[in-house]
């Protein structure tokens, strides 16, 4: 399936480098490679997680604090959003 990252997520995924970058105990590239390997396995598998709001869903990043927001569609997986679980209520 064909992964399309919005806007909204690009800029989570920006935000979130740049607070990692700014702690001395943090691998950003490590964070981050554990979000691209949840994404790859939405791509392979489409639904999992669980159902979100408005229709999307949510799947939690293994081994970091996060929440990729996802839709699907028939030809495509949009990532809606990449959250930290703290902010999520």
């Amino acid at each position: 399936m064909i992964v399309r990252w919005l806007d909204s997520a690009v800029d989570d995924m920006e935000r979130i480098d740049a607070w990692l970058s700014s702690l001395e105990y943090v691998n950003p590239q490590g964070v981050r490679g554990k979000i691209y390997d949840t994404v790859a396995k939405l791509e392979r598998l489409g639904d999992i997680g669980r159902p979100w709001r408005k229709g999307s869903r949510a799947v939690a990043v293994r081994n970091a604090p996060y929440v990729i927001v996802f839709r699907v569609f028939d030809d495509h997986l949009a990532i809606v959003s990449v959250l930290h679980q703290a902010g999520i209520r």
